[in-house]
């Protein structure tokens, strides 16, 4: 992941866990203390795409 937030350009992201909401037709999987980057600026985070995947399958 990148250093950099993708959102506002914020040099500043942190390792932190949040809830991960996923939705797919009429289910809806929720995830708590899902691993991700928080931007310190905006708050829009980012998880990473291998975690992601295996949360789905």
């Amino acid at each position: 992941m990148s250093s950099n937030c993708q959102f506002c350009g914020h040099a500043h992201v942190t390792p932190t866990t949040a809830r991960y909401i996923h939705q797919q037709g009429d289910e809806l999987l929720i995830v708590e203390e899902v691993p991700c980057l928080r931007c310190d600026y905006c708050g829009e985070e980012y998880f990473d795409i291998s975690t992601l995947k295996k949360i789905e399958t």
